[in-house]
């Protein structure tokens, strides 16, 4: 397979992360591998430097939810040990009391048999504090996701994207979960002390690599408090992309709104059948993606 010429240029087979409006959003990757060649996993209390308030738990460890005392306790982590990032925010009425971006971060050292395109899954706990339901109250806590730049997780080095640790119970078909949501304003995953999955697809260099977690909020949103993380586990996908013949051209001048931009096949087969539908999504995707006939 021919390489691409920039992770930012992804287009998988069978991963979607999405730009919509103009407005960057972290939209993970539900696509699950169907076959691996390398699969490793790595403990989330094997990191290798943190910053802020990250702290390793044991099962059984009471983990702190707000500032007035209050606690859930968690078990069943992989290896019995996690990550805790808590840093529950006391004043959450307005965005503009998000935890200072990047105040609180840790890096992995992950190894690789060869460059390519590999699937994080994530296991983690989000114990929804703040369930109210709009976008800063719902409690998603978001992680900017670094990738070989663990000196300055803020720059645009290395950055793919914001992973958004939602409300543990998101139901999703193609995503396995361990609670489910109800539409009592989330009562049923309120006070969560489960673990679910989320998952991103990343470029990775042959040898050792690193992977940094920084607790960030996109613009105009907020974190108010950090998630659990148990372990992620690291698969090659890269069977999964296509090769320099298969990718639509893009304009020279285009950009993408989203660092980690990627196009299932059966996507671009549907924009290309609704590229003379100009009000549609799919009509204005091959506007700005001019794909071939």
């Amino acid at each position: 397979m021919k390489k691409l010429k920039s992770p930012q240029h992804l287009f998988a087979k069978t991963c979607l992360a999405l730009a919509l409006g103009g407005i960057s959003l972290a939209v993970t990757s539900n696509a699950q591998p169907v076959a691996a060649a390398f699969s490793q996993r790595i403990e989330a209390e094997t990191l290798s430097q943190h910053t802020g308030n990250v702290y390793i738990r044991h099962d059984g460890d009471k983990i702190p939810i707000d500032t007035k005392g209050n606690s859930i306790t968690l078990n069943n982590a992989s290896g019995h040990q996690f990550v805790d990032f808590s840093d529950p925010v006391a004043d959450t009425s307005s965005y503009l009391n998000t935890i200072p971006a990047g105040q609180d971060s840790a890096t992995w050292q992950v190894q690789v048999p060869k460059a390519g395109f590999y699937q994080l899954r994530f296991n983690y706990n989000n114990p929804a504090t703040e369930t109210k339901g709009n976008r800063n109250d719902r409690d998603e806590r978001n992680f900017r996701v670094m990738i070989n730049n663990s000196t300055d997780p803020l720059s645009d080095a290395g950055w793919a994207g914001w992973m958004i640790f939602n409300i543990s119970g998101y139901k999703d078909a193609n995503t396995p979960q361990s609670t489910v949501q109800s539409t009592d304003n989330y009562a049923a995953v309120r006070g969560n002390t489960k673990w679910n999955n989320n998952y991103m697809t990343v470029h990775l260099n042959a040898g050792t690599n690193t992977i940094t977690l920084a607790l960030q909020a996109p613009p105009g949103q907020a974190v108010f408090d950090g998630p659990n993380l148990d372990f992620f586990d690291v698969t090659d996908v890269s069977d999964q992309y296509a090769t320099n013949s298969e990718i639509p051209y893009v304009a020279k001048d285009f950009k993408f709104a989203h660092p980690g931009i990627s196009y299932t096949a059966k996507t671009l087969d549907r924009i290309r059948a609704n590229k003379d539908n100009t009000s549609t999504i799919d009509g204005k995707a091959y506007a700005q993606l001019k794909l071939p006939h």
